[in-house]
């Protein structure tokens, strides 16, 4: 997604299948987090057809409160109005325990928004691990929708300095947590992981996943490797 001049929203990698995003991937900046209030726009998205995805107007089936509706792309990283809207749409929204949302959702997403802050760009992703557990919750339409086993953060932070001809990449950000309530007594920062373990992870629950690939072209194999490790 686009909106006005500002640049990239966000991309997505959706699951029909799921009837939520295997991952959503934005740039993050003071510039792209703008100003402005929360729009609580909740509805389908435009690009996709409405029957292939969840029903997220209203929150899931009252039989299914252990789980709420989770932006990937959180509204106080996009508060410009325009923007605003469209993180609130289903391809960005996943079933998230409520002890993840409440002990550690907006504590690592503003984590991120300090580093973005601190730097010219940051890039992030963030995705769900479904694995095969086969655990579902209803939307207020009936559909089942897949509720992730693992949630993942992966940021990585550009820092130029043209004066001192200085333009690098830091690995500054990188978490997989269960999905579940054991994240109420086990911080999300003893989680930590580095890109690669992550990938190896991901590759060994089927997902296949090559975290920002076309660095290597840009700071070369050496500086990749050591940014993945």
């Amino acid at each position: 997604y686009y909106y006005g001049e500002r640049g990239r929203n966000y991309s997505f990698a959706f699951s029909p299948k799921d009837r939520i995003s295997k991952w959503v991937a934005y740039p993050l900046d003071s510039y792209l987090i703008g100003s402005g209030g929360r729009t609580n726009e909740w509805g389908f998205d435009p690009l996709l057809p409405a029957e292939m995805q969840a029903q997220i107007t209203r929150s899931y089936d009252v039989s299914s409160r252990t789980y709420t509706r989770g932006l990937l792309l959180p509204s106080a990283s996009r508060l410009t109005h325009d923007a605003n809207v469209q993180v609130f749409y289903a391809t960005n929204i996943a079933p998230i325990c409520s002890d993840v949302y409440d002990e550690g959702w907006g504590t690592i997403n503003d984590k991120i928004r300090s580093i973005a802050i601190a730097s010219d760009k940051t890039y992030v992703v963030v995705g769900t691990v479904v694995g095969e557990s086969g655990q579902t919750v209803n939307d207020r339409s009936g559909n089942a929708v897949s509720v992730p086993q693992y949630i993942y953060w992966v940021a990585i932070q550009r820092l130029s300095n043209r004066n001192m001809g200085y333009d690098g990449f830091n690995n500054v950000f990188c978490v997989l947590i269960p999905n579940d309530a054991s994240v109420a007594s086990n911080s999300w920062a003893n989680h930590t992981i580095t890109i690669a373990e992550l990938e190896s992870f991901l590759s060994a629950h089927g997902d296949n996943v090559t975290f920002f690939p076309n660095l290597e072209g840009v700071i070369g194999g050496q500086a990749y490797t050591a940014l993945k490790n």
